[in-house]
């Protein structure tokens, strides 16, 4: 599944971004403690990213009733909603998968 590497790449990335934090933020460069802002704040918006690519890779649920479900994200259980058309979780916007 595409979503599946692109999130992995980002990841890697992510991972390679805190690396470089711990050690520019010790270090007595004053450039590199500047640059340690700069990753810090791209490290936030790579973890926004994951997040988000995250959701929309479908994950299986279960359901012990017709109209009720759990999601395996934010283990809301609902049976205010039509499960056989619902596509994503009302509450944290989780993909879903039925089968």
């Amino acid at each position: 599944m595409e979503i599946i590497k692109v999130k992995e790449k980002y990841e890697r990335e992510l991972r390679n971004i805190k690396k470089n934090i711990l050690v520019y933020e010790v270090s007595s460069n004053h450039e590199l403690r500047i640059a340690c802002s700069t990753l810090k704040v791209e490290a936030e918006e790579l973890n926004i990213l994951v997040d988000a690519l995250s959701k929309q890779i479908p994950l299986k649920i279960s359901t012990e009733y017709d109209n009720e479900f759990t999601c395996p994200v934010c283990e809301i259980t609902t049976e205010d909603y039509d499960v056989t058309t619902l596509k994503v979780c009302p509450e944290c916007g989780q993909k879903l998968r039925w089968d």
